[in-house]
């Protein structure tokens, strides 16, 4: 198996400049020789950037939508194509709206035998008609989903769209209403925050191995939005929420998904390196997490 790493510098889904020179940061501080060393191969296919030609329409439920939209068409086209080289994709974000393009190449891949899990503070299942923004970072799963703008909810293609029942969400902490209601509605699968402090994180850990091992999609597709771990440990992210999980515990859910077998592609976005600490913190962080990914993903296919 083949690591395709895709750049994905999207920025207009989440109304803060910045997070588009994330893959590049993390390339630049050492992301592909930390991979080369435990001779993994790697084929960097290089960056997606926004359609400079496509003017931004003011929608202020859906913020640069049609932009967004043929940049996550072109993502999805690329996932894709990894995919059925056999490759395994690594895409480095980026605002999370990315999402709906590298979400769509998995489903265009594998239908209804993907397994979507979604490590991250926020849900990013708002509609247009749900949004408090209106930045599409917040509704990447709905439009997976066949929700809200038919632009967006279209890339992935007629019976193509995620199933609610293969979502699984891990240590959100920040849920709008009309999340929590679409969430209610379609019966996803959240391993809220609260429920990490409350039963304990191996807890955890347990359920999640036995939900995933107990599901009928037989590939899972890893998305990673850095704003997970605590702004404290994490500050170079363009929506930090307090009170998040530390490293050790998002290694461990790391852990337990990669042991399946199941990982096939996997992304880790939202790094913003122009309001991270001078050490670039967040930045090395993302790329300790990526080689832990890698490597354990790597092992449980040998």
């Amino acid at each position: 198996m083949k690591i395709d790493i895709i750049g994905a510098c999207q920025t207009l889904g989440c109304g803060k400049d910045g997070v588009q020179y994330g893959p590049n940061s993390i390339r630049q501080n050492g992301l592909l020789n930390r991979l080369k060393i435990h001779n993994i191969d790697i084929n960097d296919i290089g960056d997606i950037h926004n359609n400079d030609e496509i003017v931004c329409q003011p929608n202020p439920k859906l913020k640069n939508y049609e932009p967004i939209a043929d940049f996550c068409e072109r993502l999805a086209q690329t996932v894709h194509k990894s995919f059925q080289h056999g490759n395994f994709p690594l895409v480095l974000g980026g605002d999370h709206s990315l999402g709906i393009g590298s979400v769509c190449g998995a489903a265009r891949a594998f239908g209804d035998d993907i397994c979507i899990i979604w490590i991250d503070a926020h849900t990013d299942i708002n509609t247009q008609d749900t949004s408090p923004t209106g930045n599409i970072h917040g509704m990447t799963l709905a439009s997976a989903l066949g929700m809200g703008n038919e632009q967006l909810s279209s890339i992935c293609g007629k019976g193509q769209k995620i199933k609610a029942k293969n979502i699984i969400y891990i240590a959100s902490r920040d849920i709008d209403k009309g999340e929590a209601d679409i969430i209610k509605q379609n019966g996803i699968t959240v391993f809220h925050m609260d429920n990490i402090i409350s039963e304990g994180v191996d807890n955890i850990v347990e359920r999640i191995g036995y939900h995933i091992s107990n599901m009928s999609a037989s590939k899972i597709y890893l998305s990673i939005d850095i704003d997970v771990i605590d702004p404290k440990i994490a500050p170079g992210t363009g929506v930090p929420v307090p009170n998040g999980i530390n490293v050790e515990t998002l290694l461990k859910f790391i852990d337990v998904i990669a042991r399946t077998g199941k990982v096939k592609g996997a992304e880790l976005v939202e790094v913003n390196p122009t309001i991270d600490d001078e050490n670039g913190t967040t930045t090395i962080l993302a790329i300790n997490i990526i080689e832990y990914l890698i490597t354990r993903v790597f092992k449980s296919n040998i």
